[in-house]
Formats: structure tokens, C-alpha cells, sequence
């Protein structure tokens, strides 16, 4: 930067952002007061983006951009969590847990998660060893039951078949 010129810093606000602009102040038009910029700079004290915030420059003005995940200007503590879980449930079919600056989904017990990472699918549990149940086994949305055939009741356990008292 040349000593002998003078420039100027010129600060704008537009909307929740802060643009700086550095002049040369020779380049001012004095009859109209018009400055003509030649050069765009971010001053260090108005570009300081808060924490998970990165900062970007288009040579035309300075800015603020929270990461993903996050919503805001990213300036004056002002990038928070977005709930993705809060939008039509994240787009899981079951439960949305949101964390900070993501989400993931979940299945509810007896259901098991499908590649997408976001579709909960019934496990069949009499497809494996019968489900335990020593006769008859019939898969439930999220469960199962155990039931026994016509001379048979079901014992305390839930899963074995006993045969009838006579009386």
C-alpha cells in the first residue's frame, strides 16, 4: 500500500451482514462526493465469524456461512442446530433422533434398518428357529406369537406347547 496515498474504509450494513470496502481517497469525485470503488477488503474486526461458521469473500463483500447442519448469518453466536427431526419427521419412517448438526433415524424394537438409513422394515421373527415357539409361530407388525394346535395350550413361557389336562 503506498504511505503517501490516503484511503478510506467504508463500512455497510445491509440486512445482518457487514460489508467493508477500502477507497483510495484521490479517486473521490469532490464536486459529487462519489467514491469509486477499486478495491474490496474485509476488515478483522467485523469479519469474525462465530465457531462452526466459516467465513467466504466474493471480492465484492464478506460474509458468514454456518456449516451444515446448522442455520443463522454466523455472525453474533447466530448459527444454530437446525431440528431436521421437526420437517416431516427428518424423512424416517419410524423415529428421528436430532443431534447437534445432524439427526439420524431409528427403528422401534422388532423392526430392522434398511440401506436408505432411513426405512424401518418388520423383522420376522418366526423366520429364524421358529421364533422359539415349540409349534406354531405367527409374525406380528414389531413382534410375534407363539400358538399351539387344536390339544395343546400355551404354557406360561409363552413359547412351549403342552397338552391338555384331562379332567
Amino acid at each position: 500500500m503506498n504511505m503517501n496515498k490516503r484511503y478510506l474504509k467504508v463500512l455497510f450494513l445491509l440486512g445482518s451482514f457487514y460489508f467493508v470496502t477500502t477507497v483510495d481517497a484521490q479517486q473521490c469525485d469532490t464536486q459529487e462526493h462519489i467514491c469509486a470503488t477499486n478495491r474490496h477488503d474485509c476488515d478483522p474486526f467485523l469479519a469474525m465469524c462465530v465457531e462452526g461458521a466459516s467465513s467466504a469473500d466474493n471480492k465484492t463483500n464478506y460474509y458468514c456461512i454456518c456449516q451444515t447442519g446448522y442455520q443463522g448469518n454466523g455472525k453474533i453466536g447466530n448459527c444454530s442446530d437446525i431440528n431436521e427431526c421437526a420437517n416431516q419427521n427428518g424423512g424416517c419412517s419410524q423415529l428421528c433422533v436430532n443431534t447437534e448438526g445432524s439427526y439420524r433415524c431409528q427403528c422401534r424394537l422388532g423392526f430392522i434398518m434398511e440401506k436408505d438409513n432411513r426405512t424401518c422394515s418388520d423383522i420376522n421373527e418366526c423366520a429364524q428357529e421358529n421364533g422359539g415357539c415349540s409349534q406354531l409361530c405367527v409374525n406380528t407388525e414389531g413382534s410375534y406369537m407363539c400358538e399351539c394346535t387344536a390339544g395343546f395350550v400355551l404354557s406360561q413361557d409363552s413359547q412351549t406347547c403342552t397338552g391338555k389336562l384331562n379332567s
